[in-house]
């Protein structure tokens, strides 16, 4: 996995192989022989998605992070979750992931911002990329939980620019949520062997102390923002305690080591 490339990019390389995607997601950026639509197609459309709390409360949350994810009877379309791809983010595997350059800055970030737990799931089409040609799409809800304001705050911080810089990327404009959000797309490749172009888009945001991202996949001629956004904003209703916030049926995943709350 190259870490200077988006999650998202990964994601990409294995829907293409009809596979599934992993994390925001990162690709290895093999897709030799397709077309390189990345220049040639506008992944910007105009947001239609308005719901949600701007600003407002600073809620603390709590662990573990699982519970706040939106369940699969919450998104869209007919999918099922990619089990290898679902697992409770213990500091490891936080640590080496897209977020950082490398393992070292990952650990000294984590420990300093007080990670105290996550967790991501990735919900896929049931019929995978024949489905994402019919308006289906792909999404990974990341969550994390930090033990206080000030880490949650500087690990969002990291992210948004982090994500900001990635070449190819582009900044989209939709309503803000919760006490910070921002959200980007970007355009790689043709889902399968069709002419289909295909995107991603993002949507990240802070609650409090708590840090969100929710990406979807799908193809460009479907999708904006608001998929992303929408499932965001059932993330944040949860945090918020508008909705309930219920464990989704465990899977066995290593146990989470953080910084604890108390």
């Amino acid at each position: 996995m190259r870490k200077n490339q988006p999650l998202l990019i990964l994601a990409a390389g294995l829907v293409l192989i009809v596979m599934g995607i992993v994390a925001f997601l990162m690709i290895s950026g093999n897709n030799d022989g397709e077309p390189d639509v990345s220049k040639t197609v506008d992944g910007n459309k105009a947001s239609e998605s308005t719901g949600g709390t701007l600003g407002g409360p600073e809620p603390v949350s709590q662990l573990p992070a699982s519970k706040y994810i939106a369940l699969i009877n919450e998104v869209p379309g007919e999918n099922e979750v990619n089990q290898s791809d679902t697992f409770t983010m213990n500091i490891s595997t936080f640590a080496n992931s897209y977020w950082f350059t490398n393992e070292q800055e990952g650990q000294e970030l984590a420990l300093q911002w007080k990670i105290a737990g996550g967790y991501q799931v990735l919900y896929q089409p049931v019929g995978l990329a024949a489905q994402v040609l019919q308006g289906g799409y792909y999404t990974t809800i990341e969550t994390y939980i930090f033990a206080d304001m000030e880490g949650a705050r500087s690990a969002y911080s990291h992210l948004a620019k982090k994500l900001a810089a990635l070449p190819g990327t582009e900044k989209e404009s939709p309503r803000g949520l919760a006490n910070d959000s921002a959200a980007y797309s970007f355009v790689q490749g043709t889902v399968g062997v069709s002419d289909v172009v295909g995107v991603f888009h993002r949507f990240v945001f802070r609650r409090g102390n708590a840090v969100v991202s929710v990406q979807t996949y799908g193809g460009e001629p479907f999708m904006s923002i608001d998929q992303a956004r929408e499932i965001a904003v059932t993330v944040d209703q949860k945090m918020l305690g508008e909705r309930t916030a219920t464990e989704p049926t465990p899977i066995p995943t290593p146990a989470t080591i953080g910084v604890s709350q108390d």
